[in-house]
């Protein structure tokens, strides 16, 4: 009997119980009593009872849904975009907190962000030439403040030479909003 992809299952109770997987041409059969029968099942070992009982439970949590539809739903559901500020590239969605280099705004200003280089919604995605014309980001400053400090050390060996030297980068926290394509 080709064990192969193979899934036979008895009675629990009654210590009939065969779950056969085998995978490159190994039969897991050999290497266990068949009472107390093991399987490599979602990246762990189970018992027979154990695979029957997360079968089970895997299905009634899952629902009808796959993972693939789920992901499509999500993906639905968030409009997100890509924005150009202070020399670096940040892909934000609306209601999305994000630290950015300092802009000149005060703490509760309002700001639009006109360099957007593409706007996705579910399965569309706009992608500008370098940018996404009419597209705009509207966000408001939460905070100013620093970034955890960098420590500098450079040393010559055998020169008597070493130099410390710290930085904290200045950044400005923005809250997302309306995400305009």
């Amino acid at each position: 009997m080709s064990a192969r992809g193979e899934t036979e299952v008895g009675g629990v109770g009654a210590g009939v119980v065969k779950i056969v997987v085998a995978g490159g041409g190994i039969d897991y059969r050999k290497h266990f009593a068949v009472p107390a029968l093991r399987t490599f099942t979602w990246g762990c070992f189970y018992d027979a009872y154990g695979v029957l009982q997360s079968l089970a439970l895997r299905e009634s949590f899952r629902g009808t849904y796959s993972k693939y539809e789920r992901y499509q739903e999500y993906k639905e559901v968030n409009m997100y975009a890509v924005i150009k500020t202070g020399g670096k590239q940040y892909r934000v969605a609306s209601g999305e907190k994000i630290k950015v280099e300092q802009i000149a705004a005060d703490v509760g200003q309002e700001i639009v962000i006109d360099q957007v280089l593409a706007v996705g919604n579910g399965a569309e995605l706009k992608v500008g030439t370098p940018l996404v014309s009419g597209a705009t980001v509207k966000a408001t400053v939460v905070a100013h403040g620093k970034h955890d400090k960098v420590r500098i050390f450079k040393l010559r060996r055998r020169k008597h030479y070493q130099k410390r030297q710290g930085h904290r980068q200045q950044f400005t926290e923005l809250q997302i909003g309306v995400i305009a394509a």
